[in-house]
């Protein structure tokens, strides 16, 4: 999967180093992925959800959440061609800034 973008999960971890470890490995994971489904993506990380359109990740137990939308390949039926994947994360907070349900606003639910 193209994860858009990596520099939003560095600016996190810039402001909160505790984070880098664990964002860096979900980055990692998900940049090997090949997801097609959610069920690939849950086979990923099985801390997943979706709300809306958006996939709630939460990473390190519950200590921070990311928020992305995820556009699956899709098969071109003139080429035969499936195209890239997409990851495009939309935001990374704390969980008691999670609890807050600000981020709901854009996932469209």
């Amino acid at each position: 999967m193209r994860v858009i973008s990596k520099t939003k999960i560095e600016e996190y971890f810039s402001k909160l180093p505790k984070s880098e470890e664990a964002l860096l490995r979900w980055y990692r994971l998900t940049r090997k992925a090949e997801w097609k489904s959610f069920a690939d993506v849950k086979d990923t990380h099985p801390a997943v959800d979706v709300y809306g359109t958006c996939h709630i990740f939460d990473i390190a137990g519950n200590h921070w959440r990311l928020i992305a939308k995820i556009h699956f390949p899709k098969l071109n039926e003139e080429t035969g061609l499936w195209s890239q994947g997409r990851v495009y994360i939309r935001t990374i907070m704390t969980h008691a800034e999670y609890m807050q349900n600000k981020w709901k606003r854009d996932c469209g639910a």
